[in-house]
């Protein structure tokens, strides 16, 4: 049991792991190391107590433990005709949840729910849990004061140990259901108010991170619950008590109502008023100031100040609703398996909607539709999310019956239905992270031990008991080398390349990536884009600076970046190419045109254009709704000197979506030099007719061409 204990007090220790100044991604790879190691360790106490007793901890096919087994299955079947085995394997290095984790995530849970069966023990896990979310919201306090403090870089809202503050919030979620089941179950006065206090920094910890999914969802679960508890608990106080609440929580809702968008609703009338002489129009002054004090007033509640500037623009409809689609037409080309766990980027691409660059280029790079159901109905099809549903039901259902029968109290299925139902309102607008997944695997496995039948005791293992142990200790530890160390390695080298890229001291930077990609792991892809993607930034950094060079330090800097870039530029380029053919999506292909164009703009190198001008051709006949890709074409085209090259992307890109400015005017250059003068001014006549969606970069340059054309048609026109 000791081994089994310390495997869960590893896991339980994940959410106050993240060593920001040693790995990338620190919030979330070494989260997910840990959870990989705490399955070994626990999995190993788990072989050492089944050779003790074969009948007290053999793996039992309950519901809980069928539905597990069964989203890992289907997610290992979906692998097999995954777009991308490698990436359905292993995920990106920004989350790692592929199916080797969800395999450790499974044999965590059945070693510690088979391991450890006692409810006292489990009752201090739970404990120990509350524990550990005690000590993150501290850190989320800190924050708060020290907006600075645990890499938070400023920001208002705060994430604690966590990366980000929708994490945090789902955290606090958890540990408002864990404390307020124990309060409500645990007979000792003192740990009771422990409990009830551990739930109440569960909602400071909510109100802190601003989330409002999270917030909606604790609404939605803590709702469910106090209608559960009337439904229970029968005629008497109780009953009353919780459906005076339940009808309180939605009094406050409907009367909160008014406040949603309050923000946008001042900012308009703050607007309307700019245009009215002072003394004119005093009721509609009177309304602004009263609706300013009230803004005012509201804004300093932690939690209700994220709600006043709630508001659906076409942006955040458009983009999500983009995402969406997506993963609509992923499930109607592969309804049964999907694209294959985490699948949905290489889907992104062949059924991009060419109007996301007009929300900017963050739109262009989406790897999940941000909603965990349709996400799945994507990368896993309609098994995935049968899978998935039975998973999340399985608790719900299995604790409700128990409660039927006698076996547990009406506390257990109406805190597990209340945090189911707000854990899927989070997941609605999110994704799974390591932390989210140690938490519902805890839930799991303390249902799984209240409501599964006791088996009797069988006796020791006779025979083959020390190989066995023996066998399984080399296996763990060869698996703790394969999928904990090594990743490890690779990672915190990466982290020091990255660092030397930023530095610009690019001989160091070469021989940083040859040991990070020498020490192996199954990351060595994405370190390739991660090491051309840093690149990349630091040519944006220099050309900042170089646009407000007025301290000596960014002087010194444009200047020393401005050559030691080079050489790393060249090995970016070179390393993207062994991607190329490797990777589903088009990326590494962005990736290479954006760093061809930097060296023929920098350095009027042409070498890298050729290469990269078939390479987009490809990817354009792979991803024809990628309007960046199209533009980088028409791009490479102008900087080859073959402007006609440039046209037939544009015309399709135009086709798509005739709003993207950068089309327009690319059009008209590349007409314009490829000797089609009618052709250009058609084509100008045309985009000043559309009109809208028009930068002011993109009107300079239709200006600039509409007088170069006009000046070069002469006394007889061309």
């Amino acid at each position: 049991m000791i081994l089994v204990a310390a495997g869960l007090a590893l896991a339980l220790a994940v959410p106050l792991v993240a060593p920001v100044h040693s790995f990338i991604f620190a919030f979330v790879v070494p989260k997910v190391l840990v959870l990989r190691a705490a399955a070994l360790v626990a999995g190993l106490g788990w072989l050492v107590l089944w050779t003790r007793d074969r009948g007290r901890h053999a793996v039992r096919a309950t519901p809980i433990t069928v539905a597990f087994a069964l989203f890992v299955a289907s997610a290992v079947a979906s692998t097999v005709g995954s777009v991308d085995v490698h990436r359905s394997i292993w995920d990106t290095p920004e989350r790692m949840l592929g199916v080797v984790t969800l395999v450790a995530l499974l044999a965590l849970y059945l070693a510690s729910t088979h391991g450890l069966r006692s409810e006292v023990a489990w009752r201090r896990v739970l404990g120990a849990f509350l524990a550990v979310g005690a000590v993150v919201v501290h850190v989320a306090v800190a924050q708060k004061v020290d907006p600075d403090l645990f890499a938070n870089r400023g920001n208002p809202r705060v994430s604690a140990t966590l990366g980000h503050p929708t994490y945090l919030a789902g955290l606090g979620v958890f540990q408002v259901a864990v404390g307020a089941y124990l309060a409500a179950t645990t007979r000792n006065a003192l740990l009771r108010v422990l409990a009830a206090l551990a739930a109440a920094l569960g909602l400071v910890g909510v109100a802190l991170a601003e989330s409002r999914g999270p917030m909606l969802g604790l609404a939605v679960g803590g709702l469910a619950a106090l209608v559960l508890t009337a439904v229970v608990a029968g005629p008497g106080r109780l009953r009353r008590g919780s459906l005076a609440l339940a009808g309180g929580a939605i009094a406050v809702a409907l009367a909160a109502l008014p406040i949603l968008g309050l923000e946008r609703d001042v900012q308009l009338l703050e607007h309307a008023l700019t245009s009215v002489a002072p003394g004119e129009r005093p009721e509609l002054r009177r309304e602004l100031e009263w609706k300013r004090s009230v803004y005012d007033a509201l804004y300093r509640v932690p939690g209700v100040r994220r709600f006043l500037r709630a508001s659906v623009t076409k942006k955040t409809a458009d983009t999500r609703l983009m995402k969406w689609e997506v993963a609509e037409a992923a499930f109607r080309a592969r309804p049964i398996l999907g694209y294959g766990p985490n699948g949905y980027a290489a889907a992104y691409d062949h059924f991009h909607p060419t109007r996301a660059i007009l929300y900017g280029s963050d739109e262009v790079w989406v790897d999940d539709a941000h909603n965990v159901l349709l996400n799945v109905l994507a990368e896993q099809g309609i098994v995935g999310l049968v899978a998935t549903l039975l998973l999340l039901g399985a608790p719900v259902l299995v604790s409700w019956r128990a409660y039927r029968r006698g076996r547990v109290g009406a506390a257990l299925p109406v805190l597990v239905t209340g945090f189911t139902a707000a854990h899927l309102v989070h997941l609605f607008f999110v994704f799974e992270n390591p932390t989210s997944w140690l938490y519902v695997v805890l839930l799991l496995a303390y249902v799984n031990v209240r409501t599964s039948l006791e088996p009797a005791s069988t006796g020791p293992l006779a025979r083959g008991r020390g190989p066995l142990i023996a066998a399984g200790a080399l296996a763990a530890v060869g698996l703790a080398a394969w999928l904990v160390a090594i990743p490890a390695r690779a990672n915190v080298r990466l982290y020091r390349t990255i660092g030397l890229v930023h530095d610009g001291r690019a001989e160091e930077a070469g021989a940083a990536l040859d040991d990070a990609l020498a020490a192996g792991g199954p990351h060595r892809r994405a370190a390739r884009g991660l090491f051309a993607a840093s690149a990349i930034e630091v040519i944006d950094e220099v050309t900042r600076l170089s646009r407000a060079a007025d301290t000596p330090e960014s002087k010194a800097r444009i200047e020393r970046i401005g050559v030691a870039i080079r050489p790393i530029l060249v090995r970016a380029f070179e390393e993207l190419g062994a991607n190329v053919d490797v990777d589903p999506t088009v990326r590494p292909v962005v990736r290479r045109a954006q760093l061809a164009l930097l060296r023929h703009r920098r350095y009027r190198e042409t070498d890298p254009l050729e290469p990269v001008a078939g390479e987009l051709d490809r990817a354009i006949a792979r991803a024809p709704g990628r309007a960046d890709l199209r533009l980088l074409r028409a791009d490479v085209a102008f900087a080859v000197e073959r402007p006609a090259e440039a046209i037939e992307p544009l015309l399709g890109l135009i086709e798509r979506a005739d709003d993207v400015g950068g089309a327009w005017w690319r059009l008209v250059y590349a007409r314009q030099a490829a000797g089609d003068a009618d052709g250009a001014r058609e084509t100008l006549a045309a985009a000043k007719a559309t009109g809208h969606g028009f930068d002011d970069l993109t009107r300079r340059n239709l200006e600039a061409l509409r007088q170069r054309s006009e000046s070069a048609e002469g006394p007889e026109g061309d």
